[in-house]
C-alpha cells in the first residue's frame, strides 16, 4: 500500500480537519494547527468542546468528514505503520481486569507483533509507581491506579509523540504533580507531547504551546508567552461604574471593557495600567482597586466569552 507523505519538520499537522456525526452532530469544523517537533502542546477547551474527537481523527482512530492530518509528515490513516513512533492515552484506559497490570502490558505490546523483550517495559513500569500491585488482577485497580498504568502502556514503544488526553483524571495531588514530571522529563529526551486539558493551569505549567478550541472550532492558537501577553487584562473597581466604561471604551490602548461583578473587566492593547487609572482619575472617577492579570486562564475564559458574544 502507498502512503501520502509530505516533507516538514512538524510532528503533526491539522489541515482544514472536520467531524460531523450521523444526525448531523458537528464535533469538529475546519480545524487547522502544527504542532512542531519538540514541542509539549496544549489542546485546550471545555468539556464537549471536541479536543478528544481532534485527537482521535488525529490518530486515525476516526476518519475526518473533511481535512487531514499528518505525523511525522505522513497523512493519517488507521492502522498508519507510522503510529509505531507514537504512544497515545485517549480518554480512559481500558484492561483485562482478570489479569494482572504487568500481562495487561505484555499482552498489548504483543498484539503488534512485537516479542516482550523489545518493549521499555522496566522504565514504563517505573513510570506507573503500582509497586507490587503491578501483579494484582487490573480489576482491583482504583481509577488513578489504572490511570497509571494507561500512561505506562503509552511509553511502551518509547515514542516520538506522547498524546494524552486528561491525563490526570482520577489522580489526587501527587500523583498529577508526578505525571506532570513525566510529561517534562519526555520532553527533556527529544519527544513531543500533546496534552489535552481542560485545567488551564495543569497546561500552563506544562506546555510551551497551545491551540485553545470551542465548540469544535478554533479560538487562539501559538506560544503560551504570546497568548498570555496577548490576552493581558486588568480588573477594576470603580466608584461609579457607568461612566468609567464610557471612558474606558473610548481610551486609546484598551481593547475591550466589560463588566464583571461590581467590577469592570478591562482587556488592554498597548496601554499601561498606571496610565489607564491615571485616566480615571483625571475625569474624577474613584479607583478603589485594580488587579493585573497574565493568566492563562484569564485569557481562556476571555476568548470563550467573547466567542460567545
Amino acid at each position: 500500500m502507498q502512503y501520502s507523505m509530505t516533507v516538514d519538520d512538524s510532528a503533526v499537522r491539522l489541515v482544514g480537519l472536520s467531524k460531523v456525526f450521523r444526525g448531523g452532530v458537528t464535533a469538529v469544523t475546519d480545524l487547522s494547527f502544527t504542532v512542531s517537533r519538540g514541542q509539549v502542546f496544549g489542546l485546550l477547551g471545555p468539556n464537549g468542546s471536541g479536543k478528544t474527537t481532534t485527537l482521535r481523527m488525529m490518530l486515525g482512530l476516526v476518519h475526518p468528514t473533511s481535512g487531514s492530518a499528518y505525523i511525522f509528515g505522513h497523512r493519517m490513516i488507521s492502522g498508519h505503520p507510522v503510529l509505531r513512533r507514537v504512544g497515545a492515552l485517549i480518554e480512559r484506559p481500558a484492561f483485562v481486569p482478570y489479569l494482572s497490570g504487568q500481562r495487561n502490558l505484555e499482552l498489548f505490546w504483543q498484539a503488534g507483533g512485537q516479542p516482550v523483550r523489545e518493549a521499555n517495559l522496566e522504565p514504563a513500569l517505573e513510570v506507573a509507581g503500582l509497586g507490587d500491585a503491578i501483579e494484582r488482577k487490573a480489576g482491583t485497580y482504583s481509577k488513578g491506579m489504572l490511570q497509571r498504568l494507561g500512561l505506562a502502556q503509552a511509553l511502551l514503544n518509547q515514542p516520538d509523540l506522547l498524546v494524552l488526553d486528561e491525563p490526570t483524571i482520577g489522580l489526587d495531588p501527587q500523583e498529577t504533580h508526578r505525571v506532570r514530571q513525566l510529561v517534562r522529563e519526555v520532553a527533556e529526551g527529544g519527544s513531543t507531547v500533546i496534552l489535552s486539558s481542560h485545567i488551564l493551569a495543569e497546561v500552563e505549567q506544562v506546555c510551551s504551546h497551545a491551540a485553545v478550541i470551542d465548540r469544535g472550532r478554533l479560538v487562539a492558537y501559538g506560544a503560551i508567552s504570546d497568548l498570555t501577553r496577548a490576552g493581558s487584562s486588568v480588573y477594576v473597581e470603580v466608584d461609579d461604574v457607568e461612566s468609567a466604561v464610557a471612558i474606558l471604551s473610548v481610551l486609546t490602548g484598551v481593547a475591550k471593557v466589560s463588566r464583571e461583578g461590581p467590577g469592570l473587566s478591562v482587556r488592554l492593547d498597548g496601554l499601561e495600567r498606571e496610565a489607564l487609572v491615571s485616566a480615571l482619575v483625571q475625569h474624577g472617577i474613584g479607583v478603589e482597586t485594580i488587579t493585573s492579570r497574565h493568566r492563562l486562564e484569564d485569557v481562556f475564559l476571555q476568548l470563550l466569552t467573547e466567542k460567545s458574544q
